[in-house]
């Protein structure tokens, strides 16, 4: 714990004795469990905030002095962490590691700053509420500012606005420039294993990954959720610098003992090859990051032209999947199984089709994906399932006694519960 030493003569007095400052500093640091708001990558570094009930009841305001004296107020209640007041915080006050973590993106992190002049601890929590910007190199302070959510229409237009005024530039300079845009594969399956706190905590070591290429890279942003982007100059020195960024992203990350092995995607795009305006520039970013997705994932696809008509034609097929489930066009086909031995049916494998569509029939291959994509697997897969069950059962009534097998999308088996639907089909069907 390192103290924080002020110019003003003396501390202001505060709400609260000194007695229950050192109460609330070992409430934080030696009572719950709770993860550090830089966590350490090292194995064994970090433990996990189980958010018992000590730290919900837990109310904090260590003080407010005047603006001049550069103290602040942290109030931490429940699962919400917030910076409140619009004290400012001069760099001098701070140690430098200090505030490198307050003027990076908040992920929950209220640090107690004790009016008597020492942090008292920190607490990792849920959502931030506000953060603040870097400093000036002269070392003014900067007031706090309202923190936006990120993804919000206006968070965004901020965003492109940024890049815009970077993209002038670079247009001025007559330079060249590559727009990264990284998302975080199956990041839901983190948060339902782990818990929010786990993911949490992982975001905010892909933000001080992305830190440590700050040299090299002219803007780098959450653009929300788990997807990041990252604009950066192209010179001799950089020819590689995107592959280098997403190796030291997928590097294994390690907390409160888990070993989590990030799987990564990211779609590129050049300025001034692909775009010469900023919206367009993050548009051809983000569906060549569409693209690796569609592939598979875990890989880095550069914009192609080719992608626009691709992006236009999955939107038209996702509008159609829709409508023909509505207008029942999907139709299953019953492929049979033989025993080579006896040369008797012994079962069937149901087979999607959709014969019905507008425009024309389109392979399995073709519509699952998009459907996978855009969630309609979900009730595509219901209605296959479904569908054979009632299938089996005329067949049962007919005498006809064969083993029924369907295909079940993968995308459909991690967000929906199978067993549950195909029980409740054959109880139906019975």
């Amino acid at each position: 714990m390192r103290a924080v030493r002020g110019t003003a003569p003396r501390p202001p007095r505060v709400r609260g004795s000194h007695a229950q400052e050192q109460a609330v500093g070992k409430a934080v640091l030696g009572g719950d469990k709770m993860i550090p708001q830089q966590p350490d990558e090292r194995p064994g570094r970090n433990r996990v905030i189980p958010g018992g009930t000590r730290l919900r009841r837990l109310v904090v305001r260590l003080g407010m002095a005047p603006p001049s004296t550069g103290m602040a107020v942290v109030a931490a209640v429940g699962a919400a962490a917030t910076l409140v007041g619009a004290g400012a915080l001069p760099r001098s006050r701070l140690d430098p590691a200090t505030w490198d973590s307050l003027s990076l993106p908040w992920v929950g992190a209220a640090f107690l700053l004790a009016a008597t002049g020492f942090v008292a601890g920190r607490l990792y929590r849920t959502a931030p509420r506000m953060s603040l910007q870097r400093p000036a190199a002269s070392g003014r302070p900067v007031s706090a500012a309202p923190w936006r959510p990120a993804g919000s229409t206006d968070a965004r237009r901020s965003l492109t606005g940024e890049l815009e005024r970077l993209v002038r530039g670079l247009r001025l300079q007559q330079a060249r420039a590559l727009l990264l845009v990284v998302d975080i594969d199956r990041m839901r399956d983190v948060n339902a294993v782990y818990g929010y706190r786990v993911g949490d905590a992982l975001l905010a070591v892909f933000e001080r990954r992305l830190e440590q290429f700050r040299a090299q890279i002219a803007l780098a942003r959450r653009l929300g959720g788990d997807r990041f982007l990252v604009l950066a100059t192209i010179g001799d020195g950089t020819p590689r610098l995107a592959e280098r960024i997403l190796a030291r992203l997928r590097a294994p990350l390690h907390l409160g003992g888990l070993e989590l092995n990030l799987r990564i995607s990211a779609g590129l795009a050049r300025f001034p090859d692909h775009a010469q305006e900023a919206e367009k520039l993050l548009r051809s970013a983000e569906l060549a990051l569409d693209q690796a997705k569609l592939a598979g994932g875990n890989r880095l696809v550069v914009y192609d032209v080719r992608m626009d008509a691709a992006f236009r034609h999955r939107k038209l097929v996702e509008m159609q999947i829709k409508r023909g489930l509505e207008r029942r066009e999907f139709v299953l086909h019953y492929q049979p199984q033989f025993d080579l031995a006896s040369g008797c049916v012994t079962g069937v494998e149901a087979l999607l089709r959709w014969p019905g569509r507008p425009g024309g029939a389109l392979p399995p291959g073709q519509f699952v994906p998009v459907a996978e994509a855009c969630g309609l697997i979900r009730p595509l897969g219901a209605w296959l399932i479904d569908e054979a069950c009632a299938t089996a059962r005329r067949w049962l009534d007919e005498g006809i006694r064969v083993t029924m097998c369907v295909n079940i999308s993968v995308a459909q088996l991690r967000h929906q519960d199978v067993a549950g639907l195909a029980q409740r089909c054959l109880e139906r069907h019975r």
